[in-house]
């Protein structure tokens, strides 16, 4: 469930939980085009990727459509392992949204991070673009020490236009 944690730099009213259904690992992204935040929320609710917008980060609408409808490329493995998604504007002034999501690994039965993309709307559809992982559980290093986990995505897009997804270490 997404909820609000402060209201003291806002002026806007709300009452959590702001979305109010199953609603598991948001990742938020505020789109400038239209002045609005799109969160992205976990396969729930009979959809693989689920949507909500606001204009004020505190009246939400759930959207009808599944923001990753499918179908899934077939390295994709089995429906319902769709988890995480975090969106970015496509870089380099390119038009569209990126959506970097966890889905299940079919060759590793792994979880690994795939790339989806919508050419027109933060809404979607996203539809896959990559071939194959782009970073799988099994490719990333581990020692007795540390395991770098590679299922949760986050991204940002640097000062020099470049992408980048830390990696978190636990």
């Amino acid at each position: 469930m997404l909820t609000r944690v402060s209201a003291s730099s806002w002026f806007c009213r709300y009452q959590n939980p702001v979305v109010d259904t199953d609603f598991p690992d948001p990742g938020v992204f505020y789109d400038r085009d239209h002045s609005t935040w799109y969160a992205y929320g976990t396969n729930s609710n009979g959809k693989n990727i689920q949507v909500a917008s606001s204009q004020d980060f505190c009246s939400w609408r759930s959207h009808k459509e599944d923001a990753l409808p499918g179908p899934h490329p077939p390295w994709t493995g089995v429906p319902g392992f769709n988890w995480a998604p975090e969106v970015v504007k496509a870089p380099g002034g390119r038009p569209g949204y990126l959506m970097y999501v966890s889905v299940k690994d079919r060759s590793t039965d792994k979880m690994s991070i795939g790339v989806a993309y919508s050419q027109q709307s933060p809404v979607g559809p996203f539809h896959f673009v990559s071939q194959g992982p782009l970073v799988s559980r099994v490719s990333i290093a581990r020692t007795p020490s540390f395991r770098i986990s590679g299922t949760d995505v986050h991204c940002f897009l640097g000062r020099n236009g470049r992408m980048y997804r830390p990696m978190p270490i636990h």
